[in-house]
Order: C-alpha cells, then sequence, then structure tokens
C-alpha cells in the first residue's frame, strides 16, 4: 500500500521517533512492531488532545464563574494565578498548558491517523479501529470492552487491538524495515 510521497516521508519520522522513545523505554529489548504502531498512535492522540476546542474555549481562570461576571480586579488576580502556574512549571497536562500546535504536528498527526487507518484489516475494521483509539487515549481494557456495542469480553477487545496493530505493523514495513 504507497500512499502520497510527503505523506510518508511524515509518517516514516513519526514512527523514527516513536521507535526511538520505545526502545528508550525499554532498553533491555528491541521494540516491536506493534509497541511501535501503538506508541506512533499514542503520540498522534497527544497532539489531538493538544489542539484547542473551539466549541468550548478554555478560560484561563481559576473561578467558575465567566469573566463577563467578574470585576476587573478579579480578572487581574486570574492573570496573575494563572502567570505564576506558568512559571513554577504546572504540569503538562494541566488547563495552564499554552504549547502552541504547529501546522506540521497537525499535518503529521492527520497523517498517522489516514494512513493507520487504512492499514487496518479484517471484518469489523471500524470497530477495532475505535479499540485501538480508545486504548491509545488511555481507557482501560474493561472500559473498551464495556463501551462496544455488542458487549466484548476483555479477552477479544486485547485480541481486536493487537490483531490490528500487527496488521499496521505489516502494511508499513516499506516506511520502516525494523517494524
Amino acid at each position: 500500500m504507497r500512499f502520497a510521497p510527503l505523506t510518508e516521508d511524515r509518517v516514516r519520522s513519526h514512527l523514527a521517533q516513536a521507535y526511538a522513545e520505545e526502545s528508550y523505554l525499554t532498553p533491555n529489548r528491541t521494540p516491536k512492531g506493534e509497541d511501535v504502531i501503538f506508541r506512533a498512535l499514542c503520540n498522534a492522540h497527544a497532539i489531538l488532545r493538544r489542539i484547542p476546542n473551539q466549541d468550548f474555549p478554555k478560560m484561563n481562570i481559576r473561578s467558575g464563574w465567566p469573566p463577563l461576571m467578574l470585576s476587573r480586579e478579579e480578572r487581574e488576580e486570574a492573570y496573575r494565578q494563572v502567570q505564576w502556574a506558568i512559571i513554577e512549571g504546572a504540569p503538562e497536562d494541566s488547563k495552564y498548558s499554552t504549547t502552541q500546535v504547529t501546522p506540521q504536528e497537525i499535518a503529521v498527526m492527520e497523517d498517522v491517523m489516514h494512513v493507520f487507518r487504512e492499514c487496518c484489516k479484517g471484518r469489523h475494521i471500524g470497530r477495532d479501529w475505535r479499540i485501538l483509539n480508545m486504548f491509545a487515549i488511555g481507557m482501560s481494557t474493561y472500559g473498551v470492552a464495556k463501551q462496544q456495542i455488542p458487549r466484548m469480553t476483555v479477552q477479544a477487545v486485547r485480541e481486536a487491538a493487537t490483531r490490528q496493530k500487527q496488521a499496521i505493523s505489516a502494511s508499513l514495513r516499506f516506511l520502516m524495515p525494523s517494524l
């Protein structure tokens, strides 16, 4: 399966980064292809989480009240609290994180999602792709199994995810032979 050259280059660089991360995190063994695929999908979801939601904009204040209800002094105090939290090193996933997503990162994320989805195989591609993405965003095996209609066993959910990770890995060996 071939894709546009620019898409292949972006996916190849993202897979190389995921391979490097996986080999750093497991220094005693060579990363398997399915582990690299899963790490790349998790990284794509991390980029997706950083994109601001236009439907529900972030409130950069600690108060639960909308900014229109706050006085000028209260808004300034909330702004100072946000600035101090950033200076003190608020956790990366906190609401104070101000890292902007670059267009290149968005392009990589879209390419990874598209290419990985195209590489899935089997009778239930949509269901298996949804399961794989639920695992990538951090859901537990039991939580994923509970969300499936019709209900699936925990073992069936694990097998579906593993089957698709292996299929994606096998399809993308031409991009990165070490998969």
